[in-house]
């Protein structure tokens, strides 16, 4: 696999964003799929961060946080869409780490208001927990599911989306 060469992030702050990308979070389309239903894909640039220590618990606020290309993956051989960050949760972080965050702004368009709102996810390996402003919404196990949002993500606002992935080595 290959690794990033972006340098990293002083411990603490947000990696340098990978050469030729861009953040579009809050700038994503609405596909209108009907007057109840609607769709925003949050496919693109993601934080993330290795799960170490008390990071497994919450994201570790003095370490770094990195970028991942979603959809991508951490896993073995799959390193090229990381770009890494420092401090304590990157100790010791390798492509066969089990645990880590994905983050990023979610803004919720106020137009879907008395609207169910979820999080879709799809292929996900292999369990994920859903956390909306740090309140945990829901889980997801392979191969993909929803998770319900209505209770804690507000219309008109930007909240924080965070999941934690935890990658379940494969039984033989």
């Amino acid at each position: 696999g290959g690794t990033a060469s972006t340098p990293a992030a002083p411990q603490g702050v947000v990696a340098t964003l990978p050469a030729g990308q861009s953040v579009t979070w809050g700038k994503e389309p609405v596909e209108e799929q009907g007057p109840r239903r609607a769709v925003v894909c949050l496919n693109g640039l993601w934080k993330f961060q290795p799960a170490f220590g008390p990071a497994v618990a919450a994201p570790d606020p003095g370490s770094g946080k990195g970028w991942i290309r979603v959809p991508g993956s951490w896993r073995p051989g799959n390193l090229a869409g990381l770009t890494p960050a420092t401090g304590p949760a990157w100790q010791g972080f390798s492509s066969n780490s089990p645990v880590a965050w994905y983050e990023r702004e979610l803004s919720i368009p106020a137009g879907w208001a008395g609207r169910k709102i979820v999080v879709v996810l799809e292929r996900v390996s292999t369990d994920a927990t859903v956390f909306i402003d740090g309140r945990e919404l829901g889980r997801v196990a392979w191969p993909d599911g929803e998770v319900d949002i209505s209770a804690a993500g507000e219309p008109g606002k930007t909240h924080a989306l965070a999941i934690k992935v935890v990658a379940v080595a494969d039984r033989d």
